[in-house]
């Protein structure tokens, strides 16, 4: 697997506005595995597609971030996060990335909206500068965060998953990513709260996606033992981040799967909670546990990867791994619908999907194709209809000639 994200720059910015994101996977729900908060950015305002405008916003928001006043400075990185959400502008970002650093030291060590979208804004400029963005310069101050038993615990969860965009796209050495691992690990091995559980696991298999297998190799059995006892957790969303990280670690072994020593009993495990259909949780929790946990029996029993698709404005993407379908799970939780604008665009983030393109399906039509075919097929039935009527007055014509011809003889 690759060594992390290289330096990638683009001079194009995306359209404003998110078009006709769909996805379509058998475990379409795993999707939302990171977070179901919607994007806190929505449309730019009138006239955010120049970029001159776009530039001035920009720059008025990082000077808002020095501002005494909270309200001001949460406005600042609202509008910073809306821009690095909906835009691909690596070339507006990385003259004042020192800026939002620096910006932002105080403000994600405050707990409430500041932090959150402080922690939120770091994670957008690591997906759009890649690598390039010195933003590891924090790691210190958010990882003693991430600890502290005072800090709130939606921001500890923030923290930890801005964390994971920051590290994915970090170039880092496989010793470097292997302490994060065990920073991860030591957090949902904790009787912690259920959301910062579920959060160090999402960052553990962020980050072991990036970590080839002969540095992990030696410690596979204690990684998924550790996973494997998250499986009974009360917590679906943990159960399922659970679930998906040991299906990355199997899909590592490949068919030297059975080198797990409880390879036997997980399977059992495995097919249990596949089939668990218990009544006191939703159904879209049981459909999501089930729709998971049936592609990772057949990853632990056979070395089988699930395959998803993924749609965006009429282009087909398949998915063909656990790695893949992790990493789209934390991308489109922090691009939500400007994810579209992103995979055309930043190659920050076409690299880190490992994106497939299958062979081309008919399109569907559109919603203005449907009427010209309507329109069509009305004039083709007009036309029959009076074609119809004309032949009908033909024939008429003919019998009465035909019915005056004989009275006369």
């Amino acid at each position: 697997m690759a060594g992390g994200r290289r330096k990638t720059r683009s001079s194009n910015t995306a359209d404003a506005l998110y078009d006709a994101d769909s996805l379509e996977t058998s475990s379409q729900d795993s999707l939302e595995s990171h977070s179901s908060t919607a994007s806190r950015g929505r449309k730019l305002d009138e006239g955010g597609d120049s970029p001159i405008h776009l530039q001035d916003k920009l720059s008025s928001a990082m000077d808002a971030l020095t501002e005494k006043r909270a309200t001001t400075r949460e406005g600042g990185l609202h509008t910073i996060c809306t821009i690095l959400t909906f835009k691909y502008v690596p070339e507006l970002l990385a003259p004042q990335i020192v800026t939002l650093i620096e910006g932002v030291k105080k403000s994600v060590a405050r707990s409430g909206a500041e932090g959150e979208l402080a922690a939120r804004s770091l994670a957008l400029a690591s997906l759009t500068l890649g690598s390039d963005t010195g933003v590891f310069a924090l790691f210190p101050l958010m990882r003693e965060l991430a600890l502290d038993p005072s800090f709130a615990i939606s921001n500890k969860v923030v923290i930890l998953e801005a964390l994971s965009a920051i590290l994915l796209m970090l170039d880092q050495h496989p010793h470097d990513s292997l302490e994060w691992l065990s920073f991860a690990e030591s957090l949902f091995c904790e009787k912690e709260d259920a959301s910062i559980v579920k959060a160090a696991l999402n960052l553990w298999g962020v980050l072991a996606t990036e970590i080839s297998f002969q540095y992990m190799q030696d410690t596979m059995n204690s990684y998924i033992a550790a996973h494997e006892k998250l499986l009974t957790h009360d917590s679906t969303d943990v159960r399922i981040a659970a679930g998906e990280n040991i299906g990355i670690l199997f899909e590592m072994m490949g068919h030297e799967n059975e080198q797990y020593d409880n390879r036997a009993a997980l399977i059992e495990k495995l097919a249990d909670i596949a089939a668990d259909a218990s009544r006191h949780r939703g159904k879209k929790d049981t459909r999501s546990q089930r729709m998971i946990f049936k592609e990772l029996l057949a990853t632990v029993e056979n070395a089988n990867t699930p395959t998803h698709h993924l749609t965006i404005r009429k282009m087909h993407y398949s998915l063909k791994s656990w790695a893949s379908l992790k990493r789209l799970s934390l991308i489109k939780y922090y691009l939500n619908e400007g994810l579209s604008a992103h995979l055309e665009n930043n190659e920050v983030v076409q690299s880190c999907l490992s994106l497939e393109v299958p062979p081309e399906a008919p399109e569907r039509p559109t919603v203005q194709d449907k009427r010209v075919q309507q329109l069509i097929q009305h004039k083709v039935d007009k036309a029959r209809s009076k074609n119809l009527s004309v032949d009908r007055d033909r024939r008429s014509t003919s019998r009465q000639s035909l019915h005056v011809g004989t009275n006369r003889y």
